[in-house]
């Protein structure tokens, strides 16, 4: 499962979508759940990725990956609502695959256009984007999102 730093961005859109704030207090009751190691969290009092100041737990990251990622958050929770899954810790590890796979797929799109208007052919631009998303792990990133959609709609 996920355990970088980005674990706490999607949970952190989520409380800002429901409660209006960036407290993660909600989801301690849930990291129970998991077992050791699975995603690298066995206590969220004991997260160093979490700030434990004002007695709350905030992401100790920056919030700009949130902002970005809670238009998606907003869609999806309008068709599968949020609250009424058993465990939002794993629809957040989810759409997290989700959310790098789009933006590893903007990435390549907006690198081909920063090269075509850079003035280079449109061949070059194309094999440059090419070798930049099959010759790196955006490529995994962007697999990842095929297989989330056959997987659910196949």
């Amino acid at each position: 499962m996920n355990g970088g730093n980005n674990l706490w961005y999607i949970p952190t859109s989520i409380s800002m979508l429901q409660d209006g704030d960036i407290d993660l207090s909600e989801y301690d009751p849930y990291t129970s759940q998991f077992q050791s190691g699975e995603i690298w969290l066995n206590d969220m009092k004991q997260d160093v990725r979490l700030d434990h100041s004002d007695n709350q737990l905030r992401n100790y990251f920056p919030i700009g990956t949130s902002l970005l990622c809670l238009p998606g958050v907003w869609i999806y929770n309008v068709f599968n609502p949020i609250a009424e899954t058993e465990n939002p810790l794993v629809v957040s590890l989810n759409l997290s695959k989700v959310f790098a796979s789009v933006f590893a797929a903007l990435s390549v799109y907006f690198l081909i256009l920063t090269l075509q208007n850079l003035s280079c052919s449109v061949s070059i631009s194309y094999m440059l984007g090419s070798i930049f998303a099959f010759a790196s792990p955006i490529f995994l990133s962007m697999l990842d999102l095929y297989g989330l959609i056959v997987r659910r709609y196949f």
